[in-house]
């Protein structure tokens, strides 16, 4: 291994990205598509892609999932990658706003759906945090309320 050189952090992001452009595009909010025989869905969900996921049901068992992830180094560095994009994203377009008048703002909207994008997780991380406007602000937390009481249901297979 003498004179190899490792790539930069940077390119292997961009390479996971470009990879897995199509595989993470699945995880955005989309009109669901109609069940087909070959591939059934799950509102955003494809259940195929699901199954890998089945041996991790059980008791929590942290040598198990630690091995699970350590097999798919990409898929964990491309959702981590997507989950910053979508992050960043958000938060460009809140910081936009911000001279906006509130009767004009959509970054609540757009916060709401980015949260709800990211999948079942995030939409009780972003429950939780309506909660809390001493930690997201007022407008924030007003935004993600309504992730407890208009959001699309997930099936119970998929949550």
């Amino acid at each position: 291994m003498i004179g190899r050189r490792r790539a930069p952090c940077w390119v292997l992001a961009i390479a996971l990205v470009l990879q897995h452009a199509e595989t993470l595009s699945t995880t955005t909010l989309t009109a669901p598509k109609p069940a087909s025989t070959a591939v059934q869905q799950l509102g955003e969900f494809n259940v195929a892609q699901l199954q890998e996921y089945e041996g991790l049901r059980g008791r929590f068992d942290r040598d198990k999932i630690l091995g699970f992830l350590a097999k798919r180094p990409w898929t964990v560095a491309g959702r981590l990658a997507y989950v910053s994009r979508v992050f960043l994203d958000t938060k460009n377009a809140w910081e936009s706003q911000e001279s906006l008048p509130e009767d004009q703002r959509t970054r609540g909207a757009m916060l709401n759906a980015a949260m709800a994008g990211l999948g079942p997780v995030s939409v009780k991380v972003g429950q939780t945090l309506s909660q809390r406007p001493d930690l997201v602000g007022e407008e924030a937390c007003e935004a993600l309320k309504s992730l407890q009481t208009k959001n699309r249901p997930f099936s119970n297979a998929a949550a």
